[in-house]
């Protein structure tokens, strides 16, 4: 039988580290007020973490989403936070589990043709 102070134990770690991602997307202004924001180049740097000379490489090569006026970019924190979501991959454990799945569906599919 688990101690149960270290139950509590791993259960207030578990707090603690929420409360840090919470506190990291509030230090970068993940907040209702800042979310459509629009800056410059400086915005797109903190956002993305990207060195400027990236970020204009990508802007030229229209890979980033920004806006152009007056030979100046501009970019928009939620498009940006959304760019970078977007190319979220899946973990092992997904992948494995879609395969599982399309395996089963196809195997109802075949069963199913099989009794007509």
């Amino acid at each position: 039988m688990e101690n149960p102070f270290e139950q509590i134990y791993q259960k207030l770690n578990r707090i603690e580290k929420q409360l840090e991602n919470l506190n990291m997307s509030i230090s970068i202004g993940d907040t209702p007020k800042n979310s459509d924001l629009i800056g410059g180049i400086d915005l797109a740097v903190e956002i993305t973490g990207l060195a400027r000379p990236t970020i204009y490489s990508l802007s030229c090569k229209n890979e980033i989403p920004h806006f152009k006026k007056h030979k100046k970019l501009y970019f928009s924190r939620t498009e940006l936070i959304s760019w970078i979501k977007s190319g979220r991959r899946k973990t092992r454990h997904e992948i494995i589990h879609e395969a599982e799945l399309k395996q089963i569906n196809s195997l109802k599919k075949r069963n199913h043709k099989v009794l007509r």
